[in-house]
């Protein structure tokens, strides 16, 4: 199997983490539990540390963390370490650290304060530091603590295992995510005509003014209800041109739904000539609507007029479904 590009290789081991399951599965068993013991017993006291005001004593913990995985990281390089090395002899195993992704990095005057401070056999060593030493000091040992916690594998085959299907399963839903959101935008018809301008030849009751026909409420009386005329219609500006899947037509769900009938539903692109997209002669409801195909007819105004001279026309909501 070719190897993944040099620029990809950090995106594979963050997802299937095929290094760290190698390096757990070189333990030995002994030695894994000396390298988890040692990290467990660092973490706790890095978690205390961090809680503590005072930099002689959050110091005092802080080293033996970095002791601790000082001793985890011996371990793990190899299975006949001594289990037990004096904290003075540590330093040796203390690496220049690189940056990486987003752990801490120590400067090297840190490190200068890390080694004194893992050296130093005087028991009140951190109280005869000034302040600003021993504030600095205490800056070096945490993020020398941190640096070092990283790059110790001390997880399980098991854990490492489960991480891994929670980072594929959660790239995958990201996929799908975006997935969803481009076909939505792109490919999905979506109903452009909510919250569009909307004009009525008359206006029986105000309000509604007409906007309510289409900002997706579906009230159970009326959206729009225009006076008894010649020619009663309401026009939806779309606002640009569409092309049309579909129009759903809610009639009005407080009763008389017949009264306006028929009506006929007609496009244009320019707002002066109309073309019938369709017609309705039949009874229809709120609930199910009033369902025209469009296919894909290009149209900004969408109109519907009541085809009897002397009718009103009340409906509830109106979805234009369409896309670019």
């Amino acid at each position: 199997m070719r190897s993944a590009p040099r620029f990809l290789r950090p995106l594979r081991e963050f997802l299937l983490l095929e290094r760290s399951e190698r390096t757990i599965r070189a333990y030995t068993a002994e030695q894994h539990g000396r390298v988890r013991s040692h990290c467990e017993a660092a973490t706790r006291r890095l978690d205390a540390a961090r809680q503590l005001a005072e930099p002689v004593v959050a110091s005092e913990v802080l080293r033996e963390a970095i002791a601790h995985l000082l001793w985890a990281k011996e371990a793990s390089g190899s299975a006949d370490a001594p289990a037990c090395v004096a904290r003075r002899d540590l330093v040796g195993w203390l690496p220049e650290p690189e940056p990486e992704g987003g752990r801490p990095t120590v400067t090297p005057a840190e490190l200068q304060l890390v080694r004194a401070a893992l050296q130093a056999d005087d028991k009140l060593y951190f109280d005869r530091l000034a302040l600003e030493t021993a504030e600095a000091t205490r800056m070096a040992l945490e993020r020398t603590a941190s640096s070092l916690r990283g790059g110790i594998e001390a997880r399980t085959v098991a854990f490492v295992r489960g991480t891994r299907w929670g980072r594929l399963a959660g790239c995958f839903l990201l996929v799908l995510c975006v997935a969803y959101h481009f076909a939505a935008r792109f490919v999905i018809p979506v109903n452009v005509a909510l919250g569009k301008p909307v004009s009525a030849s008359s206006y029986r009751v105000n309000p509604p003014d007409g906007h309510e026909l289409v900002d997706g409420s579906f009230p159970t009386s009326y959206g729009i209800h225009t006076s008894n005329e010649d020619s009663p219609r309401v026009t939806i500006d779309l606002e640009d041109v569409y092309r049309i899947a579909t129009v759903k037509v809610y009639n009005r769900g407080d009763g008389w739904q017949d009264e306006g009938l028929p009506i006929v539903v007609e496009i244009s692109l320019d707002g002066a000539a109309y073309s019938t997209l369709a017609r309705r002669d039949t009874h229809f409801d709120r609930r199910p609507p009033w369902v025209i195909e469009a296919r894909s007819a290009e149209a900004r105004y969408v109109r519907l007029r009541a085809a009897v001279s002397g009718s009103y026309l009340a409906l509830s909501q109106v979805e234009v479904f369409g896309k670019k």
